[in-house]
């Protein structure tokens, strides 16, 4: 396994590769994974015309750019938390995880 630090859109990047499966995380991104290729071909989408960059916390997704992987969790969408103990706590549109810039190291087999 390779792992090397790129850039893309002027944000630091980690990329991975073993044999022909290469994948690019942004950690500032809240770890997106911006590009997947396997065996030469690039497997996720992504906008030219709207370049990577942060977001605050609980913005609107729609203003940012859509493309790679980006995580989801607790949802999708704006919403309330339906269970105790955050019953009735405002879950931010496309969850809390995207927009939160991450750490990353290396680790056995990854990152």
């Amino acid at each position: 396994m390779q792992r090397e630090r790129v850039f893309e859109d002027g944000l630091e990047a980690v990329r991975i590769t073993e044999h022909d499966l290469a994948l690019q995380v942004i950690p500032q991104l809240g770890a997106k994974i911006s590009s997947l290729t396997w065996q030469g071909r690039q497997v996720l989408a992504r906008n030219p015309h709207r370049p990577f960059r942060p977001a605050e916390y609980a913005a609107p997704y729609s203003d940012y750019d859509a493309s790679g992987f980006d995580e989801c969790f607790p949802t999708i969408g704006p919403c309330r938390y339906p269970e105790p103990p955050l019953l009735g706590a405002e879950a931010p549109d496309h969850g809390e995880l995207w927009s939160i810039p991450w750490t990353e190291a290396p680790a056995d087999g990854g990152l």
